[in-house]
């Protein structure tokens, strides 16, 4: 399966009438993804699906939901390669030529699904001996998805400071990546350390973007 048909079963199934309150939209999902390929755990498709889809991967039919994780797996496979490749890497917002208002709703929805598989497996992300760089880099992330809102809102008030944040995501999942997945392994200590260099954009789990999963 290439990424482009992987790409293409994960939207389907994640747009079936059946799934719509319970299972993550087609951007929260590739954030919970790409949240899952940096995590300092390895996840297998069925957690990453069971995540994903939540209550409906009971009533999800044997066929769909062995090719929905046979096509995040393909996802995820695509995007560690991106993360450890020299060329950077491509998120989806950054695929649209010129920014909507539907943009905006999907990096925050496309955030909200990453930083709720931070807070699910907070103990893997924040609980090691790189809390503190982790909460650094972490933090744009956070503050882009809304989940802590009253937390967050000096930063996202700020126009300039919030545009640059979301231009250094695709930096700061190559620092996280870097961190957990090649310096942990090595030892050592991260320095955290971003400079945006990506650009532009294209999901939530039944409702508005920016919710916290019930």
């Amino acid at each position: 399966m290439s990424i482009h048909q992987a790409q293409q079963v994960i939207e389907e199934i994640l747009t079936l009438p059946e799934l719509e309150e319970d299972a993550l939209d087609y951007m929260g999902c590739l954030g919970a993804l790409a949240a899952f390929v940096i995590m300092p755990k390895d996840s297998d498709g069925q957690l990453m699906a069971n995540h994903i889809l939540d209550e409906a991967v009971k009533s999800l039919p044997s066929d769909k939901l062995n090719s929905f994780i046979e096509a995040i797996n393909v996802q995820c496979w695509h995007l560690k390669n991106e993360l450890e490749g020299d060329d950077g890497v491509i998120l989806p917002w950054m695929e649209e030529d010129e920014e909507d208002d539907e943009d905006d709703e999907a990096l925050i929805s496309w955030a909200s699904g990453f930083v709720e598989v931070v807070f699910d497996h907070e103990e893997q992300w924040l609980n090691s001996k790189f809390e503190e760089e982790a909460t650094q880099l972490l933090m744009p992330i956070i503050a882009i998805s809304g989940i802590l809102e009253e937390e967050t809102a000096d930063i996202t008030d700020n126009d300039q400071l919030f545009s640059q944040w979301i231009d250094e995501i695709p930096d700061l999942l190559v620092d996280l990546f870097l961190m957990y997945r090649v310096i942990d392994d090595k030892g050592g200590k991260p320095k955290a350390q971003t400079k945006g260099s990506n650009q532009k954009k294209r999901g939530s789990r039944g409702k508005k973007p920016g919710a916290k999963r019930k």
